[in-house]
């Protein structure tokens, strides 16, 4: 997963944009800094995910691509009953 560190926010992967300034924001830096799994990657990822480090404190994540996140669909994680094909 892909894990880009703006001036103004982190974005994991195809989840939404976070501002630092955000509740979730400060818990997701909160994680981070305490060593700890980001709370947000838990339930989607249970076992952990190998991440991509980007640097890009020097962008900011702008209104281009926060408008190209609220056309495009968002990651759900899949809550429902799984099938096997045996």
């Amino acid at each position: 997963m892909n894990v880009i560190f703006y001036r103004n926010g982190v974005k994991f992967g195809s989840l939404k944009f976070i501002e630092y300034s955000s509740k979730e924001g400060k818990r997701v830096l909160g994680d981070l800094t305490d060593g700890y799994y980001p709370f947000l990657l838990q339930k989607g990822y249970p076992d952990g995910v190998l991440m991509k480090i980007q640097n890009s404190l020097s962008e900011s994540y702008g209104e281009e691509e926060a408008s190209m996140e609220k056309m495009a669909p968002q990651a759900q994680w899949f809550s429902g009953q799984g099938y096997s094909l045996d």
